[in-house]
């Protein structure tokens, strides 16, 4: 979605970035303005060795005590870190919340914990469906991924902000 020479001067947050994963593969394509948010300090040490984040923020997400800049990223990215016992639901708002006006919002989960997770069955999407109707985001994109996590299903969702 955003073109390999543009890439470099887009902004980009990883949400509970973990180990660092994530922010490594969007390195390897290209962009270079990554910063991470992430709770737990081992994982913050081992993303650090990645040596890919410009800015970290060692902080939960989806609280309401969120400490990252407001109107900040060109994209928000979090990718299996909505699961059972991990960001709620609100943690969608804060998303939101940092990423500009124009911005993508990337979520990337296992279709299962979104259909029988208790935090997220029937919860989430009826809030990313709220958020679109309010207009505080557009879908850009919802499909399917086979394979994306121990042999089973994913989610993708990418939405715009408005």
């Amino acid at each position: 979605m955003i073109p390999e020479e543009q890439r470099q001067q887009v902004r980009v947050l990883d949400v509970a970035a973990g180990t660092g994963w994530v922010g490594s593969q969007l390195h390897q394509k290209g962009f270079t303005n990554i910063d991470a948010v992430e709770p737990s300090g081992g994982m913050m040490n081992i993303l650090n060795n990645t040596g890919v984040y410009t800015r970290k923020y060692q902080e939960f997400i989806g609280f309401g005590q969120c400490t990252v800049p407001e109107d900040s990223y060109d994209v928000v990215v979090v990718c299996g870190s909505l699961c059972r016992g991990h960001i709620p639901v609100e943690g969608i708002n804060d998303m939101i919340q940092v990423a500009k006006p124009g911005g993508l919002v990337a979520i990337l989960m296992r279709k299962e914990c979104l259909l029988t997770a208790e935090e997220y069955k029937d919860k989430l999407e009826a809030h990313m469906d709220h958020l679109e109707k309010t207009n505080v985001w557009q879908k850009e994109v919802k499909k399917t991924v086979a394979n994306y996590f121990c042999g089973k299903e994913g989610t993708v969702f990418i939405y715009r902000v408005l």
